[in-house]
C-alpha cells in the first residue's frame, strides 16, 4: 500500500494546525505572564492589606493609650476641681466666721453701753452670744489658717464674750445681795 499523495487541503490543514499550535503556544505564554502578573499583584495587595492592618492596629493602640491618658487627666481635673471647691467652701466658712466675730464685737460694744442701766438685759444678751458661739461651734482652731493678728483678734473676741458674761453675772449677784 502506497502512501496517499498529499493534497492541497491536507497541506493547508497542516499549515493551519501549525499556525494554531504556534498561536496557542504564544497565548499560553501570555496566560502564564498574565497569571504571574496577577499573582504578583495579589502578593502586593496582600502586603498592602497587611500593612494597613498593622497600621490600623497601631492606630487603635494609640487611640486606646490616648483614651487612658484622657481618663487619667479627667480624674486629675476632677480632683483639682474638688480641691478648689473644698478650698472655696473653707474660705467661705472662715469668711462667715469673721463676719460673725465682727457682729459679736459690735454686740459686745452695745452690751457694754446698756449694761450700766440694764444689767439683766445685758446679761441675757451676752448669754445669747455665748449660746451662739456654742451652737455654731466657733472655736479659735477654725482660724488657724489666718494671720497671727486675725487669730489673736478672734481669740480676743471669744475671750471678751466670756469675760463680759462673768462680769455681768458678778454685777447681777451684787445687785441682788
Amino acid at each position: 500500500m502506497a502512501r496517499p499523495k498529499s493534497s492541497a487541503i491536507g497541506l493547508l490543514d497542516t499549515g493551519l494546525d501549525l499556525y494554531s499550535a504556534n498561536k496557542l503556544r504564544k497565548m499560553g505564554g501570555e496566560f502564564d505572564s498574565l497569571r504571574r502578573s496577577h499573582e504578583l499583584s495579589t502578593i502586593i495587595t496582600l502586603d498592602a492589606i497587611s500593612g494597613i492592618a498593622e497600621l490600623q492596629t497601631a492606630t487603635m493602640y494609640g487611640i486606646n493609650e490616648l483614651s487612658k491618658q484622657l481618663t487619667e487627666l479627667s480624674k486629675i481635673s476632677w480632683s483639682i476641681a474638688n480641691y478648689f471647691e473644698r478650698k472655696e467652701a473653707k474660705e467661705d466658712f472662715i469668711g462667715d466666721l469673721k463676719m460673725i466675730l465682727i457682729k459679736f464685737e459690735d454686740e459686745l460694744d452695745s452690751i457694754d453701753k446698756i449694761s450700766e442701766k440694764y444689767t439683766e438685759y445685758a446679761t441675757l444678751q451676752v448669754e445669747s452670744l455665748r449660746s451662739l458661739v456654742k451652737k455654731n461651734d466657733v472655736r479659735i482652731e477654725h482660724f488657724k489658717t489666718l494671720s497671727f493678728d486675725d487669730i489673736d483678734k478672734a481669740k480676743g473676741i471669744l475671750e471678751r464674750i466670756e469675760r463680759t458674761h462673768t462680769i455681768l453675772r458678778s454685777k447681777l449677784l451684787e445687785e441682788k445681795a
